[in-house]
């Protein structure tokens, strides 16, 4: 997958303003022009680069509510994956 290094440095700028890992999730499908059933695969691909994150761990995304068929509350996919940023943040932090 080619990534776009723009929306790449996006997604850290506002994780490091915490930002919710569901409106980042909605950002890429948007950025991507796909919509939430179609988007899961490339969000996960585009969390993983960003956050430098194990699979297992970017795939947490991949059960917030914006897809179909999630049953996860917003606030508990985003209270994981909040602390799977910080485990990786200094990998990733943008000046």
């Amino acid at each position: 997958m080619n990534f776009d290094p723009r929306l790449i440095a996006e997604l850290r700028k506002l994780a490091a303003s915490h930002e919710s890992p569901c409106s980042l999730a909605r950002l890429v499908a948007d950025r991507q022009g796909l919509s939430p059933d179609k988007a899961r695969l490339t969000v996960i691909s585009y969390f993983r680069e960003a956050f430098h994150l194990s699979l297992a761990d970017a795939m947490q995304i991949g059960a917030a509510p914006i897809f179909p068929g999630e049953n996860r509350s917003a606030s508990e996919v985003d209270a994981e994956l909040l602390r799977l940023f910080e485990t990786t943040r200094d990998t990733w932090r943008t000046g």
